[in-house]
């Protein structure tokens, strides 16, 4: 029985996605980015409340090294991804009164993602 837990949970570990150090540099498209890192192992998942904002639904920050990663947000109608986005904006994110200005002032048309 010992031994059947011990599969199994090697199992669950090696097929629930690709290391985070083994995603391509350059994406087909932002669907295709979100999808593999939302998929894929990484050191750091850190997801932060968005209840009070008007059109952030969701957000999370993504990191190999702890340093710098990907955030996804949501808004009603669609998901975003930006690469490259060094963790102390990430936190200031977290921690900002209002997620929207501070979206628009520190992340809005940076940390783009390479598509082909």
């Amino acid at each position: 029985m010992k031994a059947l837990c011990l599969f199994i949970a090697l199992l669950l570990i090696t097929s629930c996605g690709e290391n985070c150090a083994e995603l391509p540099n350059v994406f087909s498209d932002y669907k295709e980015a979100i999808e593999k890192v939302e998929s894929s192992n990484f050191a750091l998942i850190d997801k932060t409340d968005c209840s009070e904002s008007s059109w952030i639904q969701t957000a999370s920050f993504y990191s190999c090294d702890k340093n710098v990663g990907f955030l996804i947000y949501s808004t009603d109608s669609k998901k975003y991804i930006h690469c490259d986005v060094p963790i102390h904006l990430w936190e200031g994110f977290k921690v900002a009164k209002s997620k929207g200005t501070f979206y628009n002032q520190q992340l809005k048309n940076r940390f783009r993602c390479e598509t082909k």
